[in-house]
C-alpha cells in the first residue's frame, strides 16, 4: 500500500510539476495528463489496499479460518491454502 501511494505521488509530480520535461505543447500535455490519470488510479488502489488491510485486521480470526476451510474443499485446495 505504501509503494502504491508513493508511486501515485510520483505520477502526480510528473504530471503537475513536469519533472520529465515534456513541456506544454499538445504532446507534452497529453503525456502529463496520462501521468495524472495514472496517479489517480494508483491513489485509488492504495486507498482500497489500506482499507482492506484495516478491515481484515478487525475480524482476522474467523474470516481466515473460514477461507482456509473453503479452500481445502476445492480442487487443488491444499496448494491454494499454502499460497
Amino acid at each position: 500500500a505504501c509503494g502504491l501511494l508513493a508511486y501515485a505521488v510520483w505520477r502526480f509530480a510528473q504530471g503537475f510539476l513536469d519533472v520529465s520535461r515534456w513541456g506544454t505543447d499538445r504532446r507534452g500535455l497529453m503525456k502529463r495528463s496520462g501521468y495524472i490519470l495514472g496517479g489517480i488510479t494508483h491513489a485509488f488502489l492504495a486507498f482500497f489496499a489500506i482499507r482492506l488491510i484495516f478491515s481484515n485486521s478487525a475480524n482476522s480470526g474467523t474470516s481466515e479460518s473460514q477461507m482456509a476451510q473453503f479452500l481445502l474443499t476445492q480442487p487443488f485446495g491444499q496448494f491454494l491454502t499454502g499460497l
